[in-house]
């Protein structure tokens, strides 16, 4: 059903008839001195008090808490005071109290007594006298603003909600019965009725009865019709065109279903007859515009007329008084970027910008979208420098504009990064994709991306992130690509085929590394009585590379002999250090690790033991005055 912001019918709250407030409804209906005194007559039953007089002054209720009293007694205050309200469901008296208030009401006003608990049991609406036709009705004060009508506008709005067909044409029924004929609101809602219930045929002939009753239907009517007929499964284009030009003949405002029309031919690619309902409805007198504006720029990009759009595009300001906005400028970016004109949809992404038209993720993402494929198109994309840094340096460029990437941008990264076979930066726009798209993020990629994807990482050998995207798939219910399973002439996938060589390298390896550690180890030599290791460095009796700190100046030169390094007869000692510390930080790992494996693997250092603390003797001045003599002379 086409939304609505608000109910077309007045008084279409809903609200169910019981039996304590069936007195209340009739009284809305029937607002005359009766319905007062019925009121009144249930008010003194129930609490067996008359009902005040408009002139006494109202007493105004005291706040705070209530004052203590001397004696038990209550005051007369107090015992004047009505009965507090009782809360809950009302007993079998009381509702039989108010039956019989009600039709002694209806009984003075010359009305049939059927008992208001039956009525409220029956869902039968209060008769009324009205005219016999809608023109009368309209023409006089029983139109749709009638009071009368809104317990019907009530039941039908209530039906409508539900989808009951039934039950919304037996109160449109009763407004007829009662001399109420019902207006544009209630056959609307009666028509909201049926396409609710799914039956488009039934809402069709709604339209057709309240054109033979007279009733000029609403513009909100023919729009709901034709989001029905257009959302179907395929949208019947030509049945909401029909039904659009039928409109020409009535009275009724065509703006609102024109723009509906437009939108949903535009959003269901029907880009000609987009074009052709717009031309029309412009030459009609119709107005255009910002929704209309955007369908129609979307239906010309579609059909390769960027340029028309352009230039719409600057005149919407100026012929149509419609400023254009992000939404506008969109489609036609994407459009000159996958045309290749990319130099031209950066410069209208840039003047958007100036021009104070808006940019968001989508301007940047179409012009991101034609990067993308001109680097699919073109062979080495690599050797395009250009290319290459105006595709790495766009997401920066939308976080300087004050814009935030969104999950489709970071999509786009990840195909680009693919197709330059960068594997590393793909899973990290992956990554970013899926914090920003939650669940689901990894089915937003192509089955082809996918499968490159995993041929790269198993390419470069990169276990740990071939992990993490197989784990962000199987989180994300994304299954392998078909590309990924297609065997190769031993019957291997690409995964199985990587787990075999992933296992054959790492034993490789580790063999490799086993030889170049023993022949590290055993490549000892003597240069001018010092003895060079691996790594030509100088070596103690342990085998243990001597730091440079401190070596000799005779270690050094026999080092840098070894090295066969220049001139080294005549340098001098920090020119020495240099050239030997410069030396050693080019060794391979392999040097260094044999190194701590051989340090750690020698003997612990014996830690000579503290030396006993000798008794400090006394000192001579103790002994002077503690045995009374003196060693100087004289004393």
């Amino acid at each position: 059903m086409w939304p609505t912001s608000k109910p077309l019918l007045p008084g279409a709250k809903v609200q169910s008839l019981s039996a304590s407030n069936v007195l209340a409804a009739r009284n809305v209906v029937f607002s005359g001195a009766a319905a007062s005194r019925c009121t009144v007559a249930a008010r003194t039953r129930k609490t067996g008090s008359a009902a005040p007089s408009d002139d006494a002054p109202a007493e105004p209720k005291r706040r705070g808490r209530k004052p203590k009293t001397t004696s038990a007694e209550p005051t007369d205050a107090a015992a004047e005071a009505p009965e507090p309200k009782r809360r809950g469901r009302k007993t079998k008296a009381e509702i039989e109290e108010a039956t019989q208030a009600a039709d002694k009401a209806f009984a003075a006003m010359g009305q049939q007594p059927g008992g208001a608990q039956a009525a409220a049991e029956s869902d039968e609406m209060v008769p009324a006298e009205g005219p016999g036709s809608w023109a009368e009705a309209a023409a006089s004060t029983a139109g749709e603003e009638d009071r009368r009508r809104f317990p019907y506008h009530r039941r039908i709005h209530t039906a409508a909600q539900d989808g009951n067909i039934s039950g919304a044409e037996a109160a449109l029924a009763s407004m007829s019965a009662v001399g109420l004929p019902p207006g544009p609101r209630a056959y609307h809602v009666l028509l909201c009725a049926y396409l609710k219930a799914g039956d488009v045929a039934g809402a069709l002939d709604v339209t057709r009865r309240a054109t033979d009753a007279g009733v000029q239907l609403l513009p909100e009517s023919y729009a709901a019709l034709i989001f029905s007929y257009m959302e179907a499964s395929p949208p019947e284009v030509n049945v909401a065109k029909t039904l659009f030009s039928a409109m020409a003949g009535t009275d009724t405002d065509q703006q609102l279903p024109w723009s509906v029309l437009c939108r949903l031919l535009s959003a269901k690619g029907f880009a000609a007859d987009t074009l052709a309902v717009v031309k029309d409805g412009l030459s009609g007198g119709l107005e255009m515009d910002a929704d209309v504006a955007e369908a129609y720029i979307k239906a010309l990009c579609e059909t390769q007329q960027s340029e028309v759009a352009l230039r719409f595009l600057e005149d919407m300001v100026a012929k149509y008084s419609i400023r254009p906005d992000a939404r506008h400028v969109n489609y036609i970016v994407e459009a000159e970027a996958m045309a290749g004109n990319l130099a031209d949809a950066a410069g209208l992404m840039e003047a958007s910008g100036i021009r104070g038209w808006g940019r968001n993720a989508g301007t940047f993402n179409g012009y991101l979208k034609g990067l993308v494929q001109r680097i699919k198109e073109v062979e080495n994309p690599n050797a395009d420098d250009e290319l290459v840094s105006s595709f790495a340096t766009l997401r920066s460029r939308m976080v300087q504009s004050g814009i935030r990437p969104d999950k489709y941008t970071f999509k786009l990264e990840a195909e680009g990064f693919i197709e330059l076979a960068d594997a590393r930066s793909a899973m990290s726009s992956i990554t970013s994709m899926r914090n920003t798209a939650g669940s689901g993020g990894c089915r937003l990629l192509d089955s082809d991306s996918l499968a490159r994807l995993l041929q790269l990482l198993c390419d470069a050998d990169m276990p740990m992130d071939l992990l993490q995207l197989l784990v962000y798939m199987s989180e994300d219910s994304c299954r392998l690509p078909p590309e990924a399973l297609l065997p190769d002439s031993q019957g291997r996938t690409v995964l199985s085929r990587w787990v075999v060589e992933h296992m054959e390298g790492i034993a490789a390896r580790a063999d490799a590394r086993v030889l170049a550690d023993s022949m590290l180890l055993s490549d000892i030599e003597v240069i001018d009585g010092y003895r060079i290791g691996p790594g030509r460095c100088v070596i103690d009796e342990s085998g243990l590379i001597v730091p440079v700190s401190k070596c000799t100046i005779k270690e050094l030169r026999a080092e840098a002999k070894a090295r066969d390094l220049s001139d080294a007869e005549g340098m001098k000692r920090p020119e020495l250090v240099e050239a030997i510390k410069t030396a050693r930080s080019r060794l391979p790992f392999n040097v260094l690790k044999a190194q701590v494996m051989k340090d750690e693997s020698g003997a612990k250092r014996k830690v000579k033991p503290a030396a006993a603390k000798k008794k400090r003797k006394p000192k001579v001045f103790r002994d002077v005055w503690v045995s009374g003599t003196s060693p100087v002379v004289g004393l």
